[in-house]
């Protein structure tokens, strides 16, 4: 579907092919990454999956003249935080999913407590979409569920997809559907 709307992509630092080492990065790097293509990009429409979706959210709370909406993919909401009890090697602990294993430095739980995650949803009041799946084992769907409850604004739309794991990589064209419908 051809909309006629410039479009960024990127990964952050430390994810796909971009420079860096995700076991090495904190929410701060990552809201610097994103601070910086907004910065050339101007107001835009976010759209974020999993580590994505929180740093969209947390984006949008600070830098609310350049975010006019958000789709938020299985947003990561406190997904640090339930991991901060973990055993830790060498001042790292690890996460596994079925589809990959993750080292984590302990300064990214540090780090992530500067942010107040329970006052985030009340502080976004710009047109947002929350997908998760219903099977997703890395986020519990009723973290977005709770979250999508909290946002201040009344221009939500909230869809918990059937059969959905946690990238919904199988579901791109109706997710993209709705951000049409619902953003515009």
């Amino acid at each position: 579907m051809r909309l006629g709307r410039a479009a960024w992509r990127f990964d952050f630092r430390g994810h796909g092919e971009s420079s860096g080492h995700i076991e090495d990065l904190t929410l701060s790097d990552l809201l610097l990454d994103a601070n910086s293509v907004l910065a050339v990009a101007g107001p835009s429409v976010l759209v974020g999956s999993s580590l994505g979706g929180l740093v969209a959210a947390w984006t949008a709370v600070r830098n609310p003249e350049l975010v006019k909406s958000l789709c938020l993919i299985a947003p990561a909401f406190g997904f640090l935080d339930r991991h901060a009890a973990r055993p830790r090697s060498d001042g790292h602990f690890v996460i596994t999913s079925p589809w990959t294993s993750v080292r984590i430095h302990e300064r990214a739980i540090e780090d992530a407590r500067k942010y107040d995650e329970t006052k985030l949803a009340g502080s976004i009041s710009i047109p947002t979409v929350v997908v998760h799946g219903e099977n997703d084992e890395t986020v519990p769907p009723t973290v977005s569920e709770r979250f999508f409850a909290d946002l201040a604004t009344r221009d939500k739309h909230l869809w918990i997809v059937p059969g959905g794991d946690h990238r919904l990589n199988t579901f791109v064209a109706p997710i993209f559907d709705l951000m049409v419908q619902h953003l515009g």
